[in-house]
């Protein structure tokens, strides 16, 4: 059965990948972007309404859509690589969020899923004890707290979701990993830090079917993380994307963990997704970095 989606940051990376995903699957979409432009390659879909608006407008959406959705996807936010230290540009993501669920209210959503960030839980050694270090990551934290309770004075479901390095091919942004693989494609000699810690990367097919599931899911209120089956070490992970790609590229592995961040991944339920819906990642990951090496090269990102 056909269903209305409501998605923010709809021309992201991974927000333009689940609208073609919804669309493709014969639903209606309500992509909110600030630059419509980007939205072009998918102008032939009936079941697509594009919104151009700015986050700081999010509290006036209402008016732009007239009949309740089932699902609305959060997925902006302002300043996650130049401005993830700015507590006040990171305080404004909060307020724009929470304006976005007060409309989504006067809309008539069902349920609201968040994007939240492994930043959440980012550590690091600052005066010779482990604490919570991203202001970015805060933020995200910040909003989620509040959502949970204002989505119940709504009586609106109310999730939030948890990446790490998601990759694939579509990733304008350039993301870490992406990085990494442009550098094994290029024969420069990548230099890896944290090479001891335990990383995660996911493909963005499995990070499609995480957030579907999180939609479907008939819980509310809970904190899903979205990833593969199993964390691995970090320096693993670069070996491995070296061997999909045949590199004979060497590596740098800095090993020094301990003067560097790191995601304590104890404070995340990993599993907690497939108890609730039995989502299990299905991507074979050298397969995967193969795809988005292809990807790279034909569009010579």
């Amino acid at each position: 059965m056909s269903k209305k989606f409501i998605i923010t940051g709809a021309s992201g990376f991974v927000g333009k990948a689940l609208t073609k995903w919804l669309l493709k699957n014969g639903n209606f979409v309500y992509a909110v972007v600030r630059d419509a432009s980007k939205m072009k390659d998918l102008l032939n879909y009936q079941e697509l309404k594009i919104i151009e608006i700015s986050m700081k407008e999010y509290k006036n959406l209402f008016q732009y859509i007239n009949v309740p959705a089932d699902v609305l996807f959060h997925l902006a936010w302002n300043g996650y690589k130049t401005s993830a230290d700015d507590p006040n540009i990171q305080f404004e993501n909060v307020t724009y969020s929470i304006e976005l669920l007060q409309s989504a209210a006067k809309i008539g959503v069902k349920k609201f899923i968040f994007t939240g960030t492994s930043h959440e839980f980012l550590k690091k050694s600052i005066d010779g004890q482990i604490r919570l270090c991203s202001v970015y990551g805060a933020a995200k934290s910040s909003f989620k707290q509040i959502g949970r309770i204002l989505s119940h004075k709504y009586d609106m479901k109310f999730n939030s979701t948890i990446f790490s390095n998601v990759f694939g091919d579509g990733d304008y942004s350039k993301r870490s990993a992406y990085i990494i693989i442009k550098k094994f494609l290029d024969n420069e000699k990548p230099y890896i830090i944290n090479s001891n810690m335990l990383y995660d990367w996911t493909y963005i097919d499995d990070a499609l079917r995480g957030l579907i599931k999180v939609s479907e899911s008939n819980y509310s209120c809970k904190d899903y993380y979205i990833g593969s089956n199993e964390l691995r070490v970090f320096k693993d992970i670069i070996n491995d994307v070296k061997l999909a790609l045949s590199s004979n590229t060497e590596i740098s592995f800095d090993g020094r963990d301990n003067q560097y961040e790191y995601i304590d991944y104890d404070m995340i339920d990993l599993k907690l997704l497939n108890r609730d819906t039995g989502f299990t990642a299905s991507s074979n990951f050298i397969e995967s970095v193969k795809k988005t090496a292809e990807w790279i090269k034909k569009n010579n990102i």
